[in-house]
């Protein structure tokens, strides 16, 4: 048996992301990948029928790669589709030229910079020359560091003025803003002052979303209440809530040198710690014991009230994810495999945004947990203490280890620094994390 046939959802996911990365640097026509998918489902059905009266291992090889070219054109029109909204021919790139004012509604509450403050919003009518029409499209609107505007979710805005293309960079080593913006499908920015801008009415397009973020804004405004220095709230609202616009440069640029910005941003991490605790709390109180099925859910409430609370980030919700699966594993009478759990997550998140491919704390997030499932045991098997405290030391130094030769080739490509006190700085920080949490 081939080690692969172990982990099927490995094979689907890289499948996936192979259409999806070709559709990103190739953008052909998508009725001949319909044409193509439609073929090969059809040939799949035809080897299945023809199977079912032979041997199947004789065929599954080849209804192994016909599955899996299924799987890398599904992928291929996952992003066709969304990359084919920017030339619709009632997009905002198409008038962002004639726009004299438009309409939109808020997807997102405010985000204040220590410069500027911004918020992204969905285009849904534009006025060009004197006539209102119907438009699609995002724009980030930003305003000046002490507006007085208070913009939230579902808010609904008039604004003056023509949003403009996201410059390129002017070096090409520099970081390219416009390409982070587009994986998001923002193209357009605009700048505005507060007489530029009216709120018309409050719309929340998703009745959830819009009650997740009011109860995001009651737990900053509690946190805030509590911790009254300023630097340590925004470590706490950072740390708790994924709350990173008020970190100081200063901060960041400590955090980032000593290997441990991971802590600040809302990941893996925090949910491994939520879920221990809130396990460890039902075990105390003896509900394993009471129902088998009983501890498990309430964990699982827990964690994607905290992944819908602190925005549904692909780091969150990939393990959101891979906890649910392996938490249900068990009560469906089946063995979960760290490497399937972790591919079928990647698969979900990818079919609902292909995009997330390329985001950099997806990239960063799945590496580390790679490396820590990989290189840690291999790492920790080094050397055995048998002194407690240094044991201890040394595995939490294996986890570090392992997670950052995991993530030091996108970190160099991307931010060109290594991190120098990582292995010490997360003796101190990850337990401090757990505490805090």
């Amino acid at each position: 048996m081939s080690p692969w046939s172990r982990f099927p959802f490995v094979r689907i996911s890289l499948a996936l992301a192979g259409g999806i990365l070709v559709a990103r640097h190739w953008e052909g026509k998508g009725w001949w990948a319909v044409a193509v998918l439609g073929l090969l489902l059809l040939l799949y059905c035809l080897s299945v029928v023809i199977a079912a009266s032979e041997a199947l291992h004789d065929w599954s090889a080849w209804l192994g790669l016909l599955g899996l070219s299924c799987v890398f054109l599904l992928g291929y029109l996952r992003c066709c589709t969304v990359q084919e909204a920017r030339y619709a021919p009632d997009h905002v790139a198409q008038w962002a030229a004639t726009l004299e004012a438009y309409e939109a509604v808020a997807l997102e509450d405010l985000h204040c910079k220590p410069t500027r403050s911004h918020v992204v919003v969905a285009v849904r009518r534009a006025r060009v020359r004197g006539v209102w029409k119907k438009m699609q499209g995002k724009v980030q609107v930003s305003f000046p560091r002490d507006t007085t505007l208070q913009v939230h979710y579902g808010d609904v805005l008039l604004i003056r003025g023509q949003p403009q293309e996201v410059p390129l960079p002017q070096n090409p080593l520099a970081f390219d803003y416009a390409a982070f913006l587009g994986l998001s499908q923002i193209y357009h920015q605009h700048g505005v002052t507060d007489r530029g801008m009216a709120i018309l009415a409050r719309e929340p397009a998703n009745c959830m979303q819009a009650w997740s973020f009011q109860v995001k804004r009651y737990c900053q405004a509690w946190l805030q209440r509590c911790v009254r220095t300023p630097a340590a709230q925004a470590v706490v609202l950072a740390l708790v809530l994924g709350q990173k616009e008020t970190l100081s440069a200063e901060v960041r640029s400590a955090y980032a040198r000593a290997g441990t910005l991971h802590v600040l941003a809302v990941s893996g991490l925090h949910v491994g710690i939520l879920f221990r605790g809130v396990s460890l709390l039902l075990g105390l109180l003896k509900m394993n014991q009471r129902n088998g099925w009983l501890s498990p859910c309430i964990a699982l409430i827990v964690l994607w009230f905290y992944a819908f609370v602190t925005g549904l980030s692909p780091s969150v919700l990939r393990a959101t994810l891979m906890f649910t699966l392996m938490a249900l594993a068990p009560l469906m009478g089946r063995q979960s495999s760290i490497y399937n759990t972790l591919a079928a997550s990647a698969f979900l998140l990818l079919c609902w945004h292909p995009y997330w491919l390329f985001a950099v704390g997806f990239q960063l997030s799945y590496l580390a947990v790679l490396g820590i499932v990989y290189l840690q045991p291999r790492i920790y098997g080094l050397w055995a203490f048998r002194h407690w405290v240094l044991d201890k030391l040394w595995l939490l130094s294996s986890v570090s280890l392992a997670a950052q030769l995991a993530t030091t080739p996108i970190s160099l490509y991307y931010f060109h620094a290594f991190p120098t006190y990582f292995l010490v700085a997360n003796w101190l920080v990850v337990p401090a994390a757990l505490f805090v949490l």
